[in-house]
């Protein structure tokens, strides 16, 4: 007796599929993959760690030295007066002498007398409890009564720690957050969706939906770099059996074009901030400049003959696979109006998923603008694309705590709003687990002679 066929994107017949692919390669690759990531991971938690405070501190500057005082916040955080606490104990001796701060300002903040006060540190300086200034932003006076000389300072800032900006976060406003992502997601759908069309292999906008959404479940419950492209490739590929190289090919074009959006959307960014991160605008323009002038080589008719393009493929493993792949490109480059919808379908991904960062930020406590983290999201995805650790956990942290800081951010906010971020998409993400349990609509009338 024939045993039925398992319904195609069906949960378990995907994990097999992703299981066979996983051991076609072989055990010693796998293995030194395995352990690559883990050591990524190890090492951004090693650079995070070092880079994040977990306590508060108030952070003062002066012509002559800068200091870190640990303590703790006593009030919001977000406000633009807080009362500090300062840890003697925890900061050592002579912690405030390199300020240079002379006796009667030394005897005022830590004397005896005032050992159960705190300070009052304000956008403009810091205070002592009875109202006089100690350090000020702005234009020093002479001796006020009680004979303290306020100092010019360069700085005065607080951080609250790792744990008060968890503890502090606003839940109620990460929910636009995740409708955000959704929306990101239906961008994503609707680009393969047509990037199928045009590759021959038509299918249902509702069934693109749900083979995106079973990808982003497998991205979240199977540890890895491509679960959520393989269970993509499967879904669509059991959709189209005649057609199967094709369909395979259009998850490669897919995730080519959003990450083409990416680089583009990153490199505007970059351009349009101001000197914060000057710095990043030569790399980031000449890495830009390099994939589009890769692109337009790599399709040229004269550069393809004049090295013999094909005949250095066939040399290649998997030769017959990289010449569908390309043929599936040149047929997408050939419609540039197919091009010009993939491209504002990938920046309205890219702009949803920013709006989800922004908005992720602001319930922590964030105060940079949405220019600022969609900036951070674009370069840090980007480069976290890189498959050295699985979905690029430890190096998407490491690139928004140190990108969040040249902001004018946190480094622990830049860490916190990855993290948080990434626990939103895996919620979406486990939505497409009841994606996948929707019906799958009705089947396809079978394939034209043609067709097959």
């Amino acid at each position: 007796m024939n045993t039925p066929r398992p319904e195609e994107g069906a949960p378990g017949s995907v994990l097999d599929e992703i299981r066979r692919e996983r051991s076609s390669q072989s055990f010693v690759k796998s293995l030194l993959l395995r352990v690559l990531g883990l050591v990524v991971i190890a090492l951004a938690a090693l650079v995070i760690s070092r880079n994040v405070s977990w306590t508060d501190t108030l952070i003062l500057e002066t012509s002559t030295a800068k200091v870190s005082l640990p303590g703790t916040i006593d009030g919001d955080w977000r406000g633009k007066e807080i009362r500090f606490d300062f840890d003697a104990e925890e900061a050592g001796d002579n912690a405030l002498g390199p300020l240079g701060l002379t006796g009667p300002e030394l005897v005022a903040l830590t004397g005896s007398d005032l050992e159960d006060e705190v300070w009052t540190v304000r956008e403009d300086g810091l205070y002592l409890p009875d109202g006089r200034a100690v350090l000020t932003t702005g234009i020093t006076e002479g001796p006020e009564d009680g004979g303290l000389t306020a100092l010019r300072a360069e700085q005065v800032e607080w951080r609250p720690g790792m744990i008060r900006i968890f503890k502090e976060i606003h839940l109620l406003e990460l929910i636009p957050a995740l409708g955000f992502l959704i929306l990101a997601s239906l961008c994503v759908a609707t680009r393969w969706w047509r990037i199928l069309a045009l590759n021959s292999c038509p299918t249902r906008w509702y069934d693109a939906f749900r083979y995106t959404y079973s990808g982003l479940f497998f991205n979240a419950v199977v540890p890895g770099i491509n679960g959520g492209d393989v269970a993509r490739a499967v879904a669509v590929v059991r959709n189209h059996p005649t057609r199967k190289a094709e369909a395979f090919m259009t998850v490669v074009i897919d995730r080519v074009v959003g990450l083409i959006g990416m680089i583009v959307v990153g490199t505007a960014l970059v351009l349009t901030t101001d000197d914060r991160l000057s710095g990043l605008r030569m790399p980031v323009s000449l890495f830009c400049a390099a994939i589009v002038l890769g692109a337009v080589l790599f399709f040229h008719p004269g550069f393809r003959r004049l090295i013999k393009f094909d005949r250095l493929v066939l040399k290649l493993p998997q030769s017959e696979r990289l010449l569908r792949l390309d043929a599936s490109a040149r047929k997408l480059l050939h419609s540039p109006g197919e091009v010009a919808i993939a491209l504002l379908f990938s920046f309205g991904n890219h702009v949803f998923n920013g709006l989800a960062v922004y908005t992720a930020a602001s319930a922590l406590g964030s105060s940079l603008g949405f220019h600022d983290w969609m900036t951070t999201m674009a370069i840090s995805n980007t480069l976290a694309a890189v498959p050295i650790s699985p979905g690029g956990l430890g190096v998407g942290e490491m690139l928004f705590g140190w990108l969040a800081e040249q902001l004018g951010a946190p480094y622990a906010i830049g860490v916190a709003t990855s993290l948080v971020y990434r626990l939103c998409l895996y919620a979406m993400s486990l939505l497409g687990g009841l994606v996948m349990l929707l019906p799958s609509g009705s089947p396809r009338p079978p394939a034209s002679t043609s067709e097959a």
